[in-house]
């Protein structure tokens, strides 16, 4: 799996994720909550990727890899 396969395939947007967490508020309100909720944005990919998410080891890596290269 490469980086755009594997944000084609975990990432989401602000509008998914907020509605998944039932998220309310203002941005840095609902932004907080999807934190709290084990997301992390990516800004560069625009997409928010669960860290909970059920990873094979190799997406593991490539994870791990991903919030080093992007500084999250």
């Amino acid at each position: 799996m490469n980086e755009e396969t594997f944000f084609d395939s975990f990432g989401q947007s602000d509008k998914d994720v907020f509605e998944a967490i039932n998220a309310k508020g203002d941005i840095d309100a609902k932004c907080e909550m999807a934190v709290n909720f084990g997301y992390v944005w990516f800004p560069a990919k625009k997409v928010w990727v669960n860290k909970n998410a059920d990873f094979t080891p190799k997406e593991e890596t490539l994870f791990n890899k991903l919030r080093k290269k992007y500084g999250v």
